[in-house]
């Protein structure tokens, strides 16, 4: 007779949620030192779901890069199809950018939920098991299923797109300050209180995408300066897209306007976003379409990545426009 439990596959990066310290004081510790193992181990799964655990990595999320996506892409592709669900766990630094990489190129509709932990498993109240916990029980919620990546943390289900990092030590670390939360863990129960109204794995145009050759981008960030030699720096080592970080409503220095035209003019690819924390960029005190740049309503460092996937495929700036509009 065929299992009628929830199988979920439940993947280990690394990260803090393990890692350990020589005392219960979470401020000093190392992390990725634990196996998925340990930190499956004695975890009150519920009746209904079945984990099987596996090790994609051990490092620091700092230490993640584009290779490293690629190969995760893959292994991830291929367990999502031989499970109804999948967890990954992840270091908090870079979790929000591996988050909306995958949010844009898995062709699946299954449930991928990522979390991870503020505090080291051997501190006094780490977060990590509560954290993994409510991660399997969003995985293993039907509701989950065509609802993008999600990211869950302290309780809060996140939607790839929208979250972001927002405290270096605070336990509640994570939130999306445009659109809020998609829903809550209370114990046992998954609620959701509203849905992603863009596009995401399987109905985005980067599932299953080829990754080999991604583009380069580049992030520079505006300040009180003309900082035009780092444009001329970015155009030198060939890179083929900008994303300027500008002051405000993604404004920039006037020099430094004139100078990121000039680039485009000799083929950089140029997004304005923001420095700021909320709000997309829009139309204002900057001629976009004189200019040549695309406005994002993401972070900067989502925008690299859109920006990425996009540029082996299109390079028309009102394309891209409404790339950035869609996604």
């Amino acid at each position: 007779m065929a299992s009628s439990k929830i199988r979920l596959a439940v993947l280990a990066t690394g990260g803090t949620i393990a890692g350990t310290g020589n005392h219960a004081n979470s401020a000093q510790y190392t992390s990725a030192i634990l196996g998925i193992e340990h930190l499956l181990q004695q975890l009150p799964v519920p009746p209904h779901v079945e984990l099987t655990g596996y090790q994609l990595d051990n490092i620091g999320s700092q230490a993640v890069d584009i290779a490293r996506w690629q190969r995760w892409h893959h292994q991830i592709s291929q367990l999502i199809s031989e499970y109804d669900g999948l967890v990954l766990l992840h270091g908090t630094d870079t979790l929000e950018e591996t988050a909306y990489f995958l949010n844009l190129t898995l062709a699946s509709h299954k449930p991928v939920v990522i979390t991870g932990a503020m505090r080291p498993a051997t501190a006094i109240g780490s977060d990590g098991p509560s954290n993994l916990l409510d991660a399997i029980q969003v995985a293993s919620c039907r509701r989950a299923y065509n609802s993008g990546v999600l990211v869950v943390f302290s309780g809060q289900i996140f939607s790839a797109r929208g979250v972001r990092k927002v405290s270096t030590t605070r336990l509640d670390a994570f939130a999306d300050p445009d659109a809020g939360s998609l829903g809550q863990v209370h114990g046992n129960e998954v609620r959701f209180h509203r849905e992603l109204i863009q596009r995401h794995t399987s109905s985005s145009e980067f599932a299953g995408y080829t990754l080999r050759n991604l583009a380069r981008v580049a992030i520079l960030y505006g300040y009180t300066a003309d900082t035009s030699y780092q444009v001329h720096a970015v155009q030198q080592q060939g890179e083929q897209g900008l994303i300027m970080a500008g002051v405000g409503n993604g404004n920039l220095n006037p020099a430094l306007q004139t100078t990121l035209s000039q680039a485009v003019a000799h083929g950089l690819v140029v997004v304005r976003a923001s420095r700021t924390h909320q709000g997309a960029v829009t139309a204002g005190e900057i001629d976009d379409e004189q200019s040549g740049f695309v406005r994002s309503p993401l972070s900067p460092v989502k925008s690299r990545i859109l920006l990425m996937l996009a540029l082996p495929k299109v390079a028309d700036r009102q394309r891209l426009q409404q790339l950035f509009n869609r996604y």
